[in-house]
């Protein structure tokens, strides 16, 4: 399946070059995400499960993650038409975004029950 979908992205590059259309590699980003993790104030976001990046459903990204789909768009506007859209100041969006609120638990913190009163 990564074979097929790197051959059609291939495909996709290849025929954007030849119409001389501008392309944004989305999956790109993804892979970056799901290798580096991006960092976004205090606060490193990964593609894990409740990792921050991806909405709890953990296939569409969170606030943030859209955040950065932005301003990866933005800055391919301003550096090919030498325009100057501002970005998105993701510290701030990561501020009202659920997705990086979770966090995963911890294997050096076991989850304990309180015993009721």
């Amino acid at each position: 399946m990564r074979a097929r979908v790197a051959a059609l992205n291939t495909e996709i590059a290849n025929a954007a070059k030849a119409a001389g259309a501008n392309l944004y590699d989305l999956q790109g980003l993804f892979s970056r995400i799901k290798t580096q993790g991006l960092q976004v104030g205090s606060k490193r976001l990964t593609a894990d499960f409740l990792g921050g990046f991806y909405s709890l459903d953990n296939y569409y990204p969170g606030s943030v993650g859209q955040g950065v789909i932005a301003n990866e768009l933005l800055t391919l506007l301003n550096n090919t038409y030498k325009t100057s859209f501002p970005l998105l100041d993701l510290t701030t969006v990561a501020a009202n975004d659920p997705a990086g609120r979770f966090t995963p638990a911890s294997a050096n913190k076991p989850i304990t029950l309180e015993k009721s009163k």
